[in-house]
């Protein structure tokens, strides 16, 4: 019994150092977390004060390029002194730099304005360069890293950035889902060599948009307009060329006659299109004339307008005009029923007299006077 008492607290004190180291390196790591955190602190202070000292020296440039400006300026409006004296007329054109007797310099001629602009007469003056204007860094959202990678070494180039750092300038400007990866990142590798983080990031959200492009190529064919098909056509031909640039035009040229429709690309095929621009617009030319024909063969399945009309016209006339008109059929009516003509009701021998509707006789009478007579050849002569 002693014996297993002895073996079961040597088991505790076994389990209770290993509890000791446990929480010993939990204090190392979060000792390296926060020296982590000062670091990362110290070093976007240190971005923060490089960007105060780039806008503070092009505002110092920018200064410095007005103050020669107006020097330029002032020296056009110095009117030119003769020499004083034959030591000083020594000084020419041909020796500028010739001192007096005195130890002095000679009076240079200041600037002349002429038909060509300003002159003087020391040539090969010193052009000022003008400071780079001030232009926002790439921001980044996971979508096209290769591009995001160019711009950046443009940055870097434009700006003079520090190899040490490009890295952490760079991680400022990742956005939405990537900037989550790039936490996970830093905790895991840091920040330290802008090389091994650009690769991270395009092997992380780049790394089948080679091989996706060249199945969409592939698999792309026409099934609207030329133009809408020749513009996605291009761009994955841009994408796939910016990860490999050993496919050559004529690649590129049978894929896109192959992906046409059949009436348009025969023609181009036909053609033998050196370039993908040179199919585009060969395609785009039978296109307008596919379309020119089918608007064609639609006009001549519908007649005129004009002839149309004369036709509706026509059928019209030929239709076969009723039987009967209303006022037939209401008189028909009243006869089969016994009823009134003219009133409408009952219809008897003595309804005649009382009928109101019922047109009345006239009598027309011819009145002959002594003027009327025969006309005669006596008459009319």
């Amino acid at each position: 019994m002693e014996q297993a008492a002895v073996r079961d607290q040597a088991s505790w004190d076994q389990v209770a150092n290993n509890f000791d180291l446990l929480f010993s390196r939990v204090d190392d790591i979060l000792d390296t977390q926060i020296k982590l955190e000062a670091q990362y602190d110290m070093t976007n202070k240190v971005v923060e004060q490089m960007m105060k000292d780039q806008q503070l020296l092009a505002k110092q440039i920018e200064n410095t390029g007005q103050a020669v400006a107006r020097l330029a300026l002032d020296s056009t409006r110095r009117p030119f002194r003769e020499p004083d004296s034959p030591a000083a007329s020594e000084a020419s054109a041909e020796n500028p730099f010739h001192r007096n007797h005195q130890g002095t310099s000679p009076i240079i001629p200041p600037l002349r304005r002429g038909h060509g602009g300003l002159h003087s007469g020391v040539e090969g003056s010193q052009k000022f360069k003008p400071p780079v204007p001030k232009l926002s860094f790439p921001h980044f959202d996971g979508t096209n890293p290769t591009i995001w990678k160019s711009k950046c070494l443009d940055y870097f180039s434009l700006y003079d950035v520090p190899d040490a750092m490009k890295a952490t300038f760079a991680s400022l400007h990742i956005e939405d889902n990537a900037a989550k990866w790039l936490q996970v990142y830093k905790r895991q590798y840091g920040l330290a060599d802008w090389q091994s983080f650009i690769d991270a990031v395009v092997e992380k959200f780049g790394a089948s948009d080679y091989r996706d492009a060249m199945e969409e190529l592939f698999d792309l064919t026409q099934t609207s307009t030329v133009e809408q098909y020749a513009t996605a056509f291009e761009n994955l031909k841009y994408e796939i060329c910016m990860h490999n640039e050993g496919f050559g035009e004529l690649f590129f040229v049978s894929q896109f006659v192959k992906g046409l429709k059949y009436e348009i690309g025969a023609v181009v095929q036909s053609q033998l299109p050196q370039t993908v621009d040179r199919a585009i617009m060969l395609a785009k030319v039978q296109q307008h004339v596919l379309e020119k024909r089918k608007g064609r063969q639609q006009k001549s399945l519908f007649p005129p307008r004009q002839q149309s009309w004369s036709a509706r016209q026509d059928s019209k006339s030929s239709a076969p005009a009723p039987t009967m008109s209303k006022e037939r059929q209401l008189l028909n009516y009243r006869k089969s029923n016994n009823i009134c003509y003219y009133c409408g009701e009952k219809y008897d021998p003595a309804h005649v007299s009382i009928c109101t509707q019922r047109p009345k006789a006239q009598v027309n009478a011819i009145v002959v006077n002594d003027l009327d007579m025969p006309l005669s050849e006596e008459v009319v002569a």
